[in-house]
């Protein structure tokens, strides 16, 4: 009989049978590694590093070009809103050069009318000089009625220059309200607008006083050039009329000058923008001289008899 030592005895597996009760299990399908096997993986280390940092290079990149992105947007919408500035800068600049250009047209139809008012109270005072004294003022004799309504055409074309002027910042867009104190041209343009009105409504209030000294002249008339000196007022002005149309005329002066200097008329516009409305005696033209100088003189009434003598106010 052979006996065995322990240690001669080969260990145990798992899976082999068991030394308790001489039983038996049947293998599990799981079988433990060696420890060679499991030394030779432990030898190579899995590439987990290189994999972390190309994400987050990729995230980096992701990132970065985001930024760009941003802000390639906003330097095109700040290039969109200059180019756009510029254009609205530059319409309303020769928009505004086409209204300072039309101001200037606007300086020309003011002379002419200064002239016509100019000529017609010149003639007006002639007539009145040899015209018999009525003994009312309800009726206007026939030599002057075409006068009388010359002088109501007049005053109704200046008021309405000075309305058609005064729609100017009516008819403005909003380019013009954001540029309108950034470009010059704005600035002469406003300028030039604001004194062609206050020239216009000067000159249709002077006419107005006119107008109403007609009934008061018309009573007092026929007395010959020489019975006024030199220096009272004109027969169709009391010496408060005169005064206010002086005043009137002074204003108008003023804002031709403004409205000539801001459309680049300086160099002359104080030799042809000259308001010399007839207030003293003096200021009367002699005879033989044309005092429309070449403008639409009043229709003549000859032949049609007296007309009544409308209220200045009425239409």
């Amino acid at each position: 009989m052979k006996i065995t030592t322990m240690g001669q005895l080969a260990p145990l597996r798992p899976d082999c049978a068991s030394s308790r009760g001489g039983k038996t299990h049947p293998p599990t399908g799981r079988r433990r590694p060696s420890t060679s096997l499991m030394a030779f993986l432990l030898q190579f280390r899995w590439p987990t590093e290189p994999l972390l940092s190309e994400a987050n290079e990729t995230v980096g990149f992701s990132t970065t070009t985001k930024g760009a992105l941003v802000a390639t947007i906003l330097s095109v919408i700040a290039l969109g809103g200059t180019v756009a500035g510029a254009v609205m800068w530059v319409v309303n600049t020769f928009r505004h050069r086409s209204h300072l250009s039309q101001c200037v047209q606007d300086l020309q139809r003011h002379h002419r009318l200064d002239r016509r008012l100019i000529g017609c109270v010149n003639e007006m005072e002639r007539i009145l000089d040899g015209a018999p004294p009525q003994s009312s003022g309800a009726e206007i004799p026939e030599e002057l009625v075409g006068h009388a309504r010359y002088l109501f055409g007049l005053r109704q074309e200046a008021a309405d220059n000075a309305t058609r002027l005064s729609r100017h910042a009516v008819r403005l867009r909003w380019p013009d309200g954001y540029l309108g104190k950034a470009t010059l041209a704005g600035k002469r343009c406003e300028v030039a607008h604001g004194a062609l009105i206050r020239a216009f409504q000067a000159l249709g209030d002077a006419t107005r006083e006119y107008e109403r000294g007609i009934t008061s002249a018309l009573l007092q008339c026929g007395d010959g050039p020489g019975a006024r000196a030199p220096s009272n007022p004109v027969r169709l002005l009391n010496e408060p009329a005169a005064e206010e149309v002086a005043r009137l005329r002074e204003v108008c002066e003023e804002a031709l000058t403004h409205t000539a200097d801001a459309c680049n008329l300086r160099f002359y516009s104080h030799a042809v923008f000259d308001t010399k409305w007839p207030v003293r005696r003096s200021e009367i033209m002699e005879l033989g001289t044309d005092p429309y100088k070449g403008e639409v003189k009043p229709m003549r009434w000859t032949g049609f008899g007296p007309q009544p003598l409308l209220h200045v106010d009425a239409r």
